[in-house]
């Protein structure tokens, strides 16, 4: 006997809709290397298209695919780094280092709201006295 696709599965004969439904649900998270060898493409899934897995505990991506007949190729891995900025994104070096001295001249530091404080304390005592 034959397999027929349920007919209520719209998306049966169009490999295209599972790359489009991958890319809407955002990131596929995986535990480890061990995980994302486990975890399985979606039926129907077009061959040699690549699908990200971000790995939970490092900064890692596991690329799956399959071949032609549908066999699972070797994992690509890419390891990439989190660069640590300082000011604000996108605005230059420069821009980033005025902003942060802007900052600090609107905010008051904890030292500050101390000696601030005091004086005010002190400006009280004087005029009940």
């Amino acid at each position: 006997m034959a397999y027929y696709p349920a007919p209520y599965q719209s998306t049966w004969n169009n490999p295209y809709s599972y790359q489009q439904q991958a890319q809407t649900q955002g990131l596929i998270w995986v535990d480890g290397e061990a995980a994302a060898k486990a975890w399985q493409l979606p039926a129907g899934w077009p061959a040699n298209t690549p699908i990200a897995l971000w790995d939970t505990n490092s900064t890692t991506i596991y690329l799956k695919s399959t071949n032609q007949m549908g066999m699972p190729q070797p994992l690509q891995i890419v390891h990439y780094e989190i660069e640590e900025r300082k000011g604000v994104s996108g605005m230059g070096e420069e821009r980033g280092k005025a902003w942060d001295e802007e900052m600090k001249e609107l905010h008051a530091a904890k030292d500050e709201l101390k000696r601030l404080r005091d004086e005010i304390e002190a400006m009280k005592k004087e005029a009940k006295e």
